[in-house]
Formats: C-alpha cells, structure tokens, sequence
C-alpha cells in the first residue's frame, strides 16, 4: 500500500518494484523480486525482476569502485523512455537515491550511512533477448531488470499507452521493501 508510506499513487505513469527479503542479505543472484506498471490508472504485470544488482557487478563494480542498488523510495518523474544500450527502455534522467557498497563481499550493505544521491543510469530493461533467465550476473549493475524478454516488451508497449506516446513522457519509479 502506498499510502502507508506516505507515496502518491500516480496513474499515469508509475513503475512499481517490489523487492523481496533476502536473508542476511547475501546476493542471490536470482530474479527475486516484482514489476508493476500502471499507465492510464490501471495496474498491469506482475513480472518476475530484480530490483538488486547481480554477483557479477558486486564483486566487479562498474561506477566510481562500488556499486549501487536502489534505495527504497519513490522517485517522481526521475525515469523516461530512452535508449538502454541498443534498445528502448526506461531511462534514469534524474538523481535518485542509492545504497553504495564498496567491499565485494557478496552482501548487499543496505547501510543507512552509505548512500547517495545521484543518476547512475539505473534503467528499467530486460535481461537476456531471447529466453527467460534465471541468473542475474552481469545483466544488472543496480538497474532494475526484468527476467522474461517477453513480460519485458509488453511493459514497453504498454509505457505507449501513457500521454501522446512520445518518448517525452517521464515516469515515477516506487521501490518498496516486501515486510
């Protein structure tokens, strides 16, 4: 609920991640967690994600030696259709919040006192083109990444749905912890 949390409930164009515990917060590795897209004031998925970054960029970390994953939160406005790579995506366009973790451990530090604001290109995108995945590795450094090609380019032909269907189109991006 997201009122609970004090979050608007945008129908227009919101994207709901749903992270799942994971116990003592070790790096599973796996697409643990749920997307949700409402456009249009209806509610459509879920599809099976990650909203965490894989085992891959834990131990190699792309950014500034650390990596990020999402601080939960809501994030109005921060994302646009735009180009992932070679493919139409989610775009980050504006700061959010994140967690840093810096030690390649294989932990998630979700440590109140190691964050930052910032745009780290966290896109919404999905993982391999061809078949569902099953391992994270290396298909997100902190992005959220959907596991199913297919669940992935029906999220992105409903994101058309939004407005006058122009790329223009910003979307808010909530991440709520599963308690």
């Amino acid at each position: 609920e997201l009122s609970a949390h004090n979050y608007k409930n945008i129908e227009t164009a919101h994207i709901i991640g749903l992270r799942m515990p994971r116990p003592n917060n070790k790096v599973t590795n796996r697409f643990d967690d749920w997307i949700v897209l409402v456009v249009g004031g209806q509610m459509y998925g879920p599809w099976k994600c990650t909203t965490m970054p894989g085992i891959y960029y834990m131990i190699n970390p792309m950014n500034e030696n650390n990596t990020c994953v999402i601080h939960p939160g809501q994030y109005i406005n921060c994302f646009v259709r735009g180009y992932h790579k070679d493919y139409m995506a989610i775009r980050q366009c504006r700061p959010i919040k994140y967690y840093v973790d810096a030690n390649k451990d294989g932990f998630y530090d979700l440590d109140e006192n190691k964050t930052q604001v910032a745009i780290r290109y966290t896109n919404v995108h999905r993982a391999n083109p061809k078949f569902e995945s099953i391992q994270v590795d290396n298909y997100s450094a902190g992005c959220i990444v959907l596991a199913n090609p297919k669940d992935f380019n029906d999220m992105m032909a409903l994101t058309l749905k939004r407005g006058d269907g122009s790329d223009k189109n910003l979307y808010t991006l909530t991440v709520l912890n599963w308690e």
